[in-house]
């Protein structure tokens, strides 16, 4: 993920940029983006009054991706990384030091093409200063040399030997948490297997350090959700499962229709991480679900409510979605798919009803034959749900 706020004065076409509603944004954009994958025994918000030493670990906490790049690169004037999101929040008060655990290297001859051997003597240094730690905190991820324009990468596996580094820091120090910086999906095994919590970060612009600080510290609740899905195995993905990947200049998308989510769906394959996924400090719960009618025509708009309820201790946001599927279809189509979704903000306690309007033609798919877009009549099953694989209500309707 990438973003650039700019704008020009209305007195003279002079570029205005970095202004202090430019970082807000920039900061909102990116503290409401960062995804809570994992949060085992409440690790997270960090209680600073417990702790008096951090060891950050990983040279996605000093590198700063919002600046050069290709064409399509954005370049901030400014960017604060982790390790330095960190020291604004923290001040003097608990003492931050730092390792690097890894570096990004690449094959010799073969550009953007990761060295994955495992650099033991940086290992060895990141978990002594982890050992001597209250909390470890290592920012792993890929970079923008490994995601990059107009290459792909030939797997998912976490570059530079961040597998080794995570596995031997969570040996050193239970309390490890794994912040990870990356725009597409990676092999999470070894990070979900042993670190106690996990966030997705992104490449998330000129604030990602403070936005980050703020989420590990509490001073803001996380919200966002995964826009992906990430699997538990390469060979779930569609373009390894039906053979097309690598292909050549022509990208084959033999799934058809299952695109993202609604493969690991249709063909019942269980993801790591599914899609829309994302924890937050607080819980919701979900109540209530009513559709205004039972029976609809197809000229006619879907109008779903639902009652959604904070539950925990904290104020929170939550991202209510919408799918839909026919239960009774003759012709291939997803098991669901996503029509509507609403992020609400909620107080701790606080409940509200959230209405969601969708029209029918939004249920019809691609006749190849005719040439036309058709809407086949049958039982439709509305479910809402935190995320794609956890459903919260569920109720059928009738498309006429």
């Amino acid at each position: 993920m990438y973003f650039f706020v700019h704008t020009k004065s209305p007195a003279d076409s002079t570029a205005i940029v970095s202004t202090p509603g430019h970082n807000k944004a920039a900061y909102d954009i990116a503290s409401q983006s960062i995804v809570l994958l994992k949060n085992s025994k409440k690790i997270l918000p960090l209680n600073q009054k417990k702790i008096k030493s951090i060891a950050v670990i990983g040279e996605n906490a000093i590198t700063k991706n919002a600046q050069g790049g290709f064409g399509a690169g954005v370049k901030a004037r400014e960017e604060v990384t982790p390790l330095e999101g960190l020291k604004n929040r923290l001040g003097s008060g608990i003492e931050i030091n730092f390792a690097e655990g890894y570096k990004s290297k690449f094959v010799e001859g073969l550009r953007f093409v990761p060295d994955n051997t495992v650099n033991t003597k940086l290992i060895r240094e990141a978990v002594d200063l982890a050992s001597k730690s209250d909390v470890t905190i290592i920012f792993a991820g890929t970079n923008r040399e490994v995601e990059t324009e107009s290459f792909d990468r030939e797997g998912f596996t976490l570059p530079f030997g961040q597998d080794a580094l995570i596995k031997e820091v969570c040996k050193a120090n239970r309390n490890t948490i794994v912040v990870v910086v990356a725009g597409a999906p990676v092999n999470m095994h070894i990070t979900d297997s042993c670190s106690e919590a996990i966030l997705w970060s992104w490449f998330n612009g000129s604030q990602a350090g403070n936005a980050v600080a703020d989420v590990l510290l509490g001073n803001v609740n996380p919200s966002g959700k995964l826009p992906f899905t990430i699997p538990a195995r390469l060979d779930d993905s569609p373009a390894h499962a039906l053979g097309v990947f690598p292909g050549n200049e022509n990208a084959e998308y033999a799934e058809g229709i299952l695109v993202g989510y609604r493969w690991y769906d249709k063909k019942e394959i269980s993801p790591l991480y599914p899609f829309g996924f994302g924890l937050s400090y607080s819980s919701f719960e979900f109540t209530n679900m009513i559709s205004e009618n039972t029976r609809y025509g197809k000229k006619d708009l879907i109008r779903i409510t639902v009652n959604i309820k904070n539950t925990g201790s904290y104020d929170g946001r939550e991202t209510v979605q919408i799918y839909a599927g026919q239960t009774d279809a003759e012709v291939l189509k997803a098991t669901r798919e996503l029509k509507a979704f609403k992020k609400i903000s909620l107080k701790k306690g606080e409940s509200t009803d959230v209405q969601f309007e969708f029209p029918v033609s939004d249920m019809a798919w691609y006749d190849v034959k005719t040439g036309d877009w058709l809407i086949s009549p049958g039982i439709y099953r509305i479910a809402v749900g935190s995320s794609s694989r956890d459903i919260r209500k569920i109720t059928d309707i009738e498309i006429r």
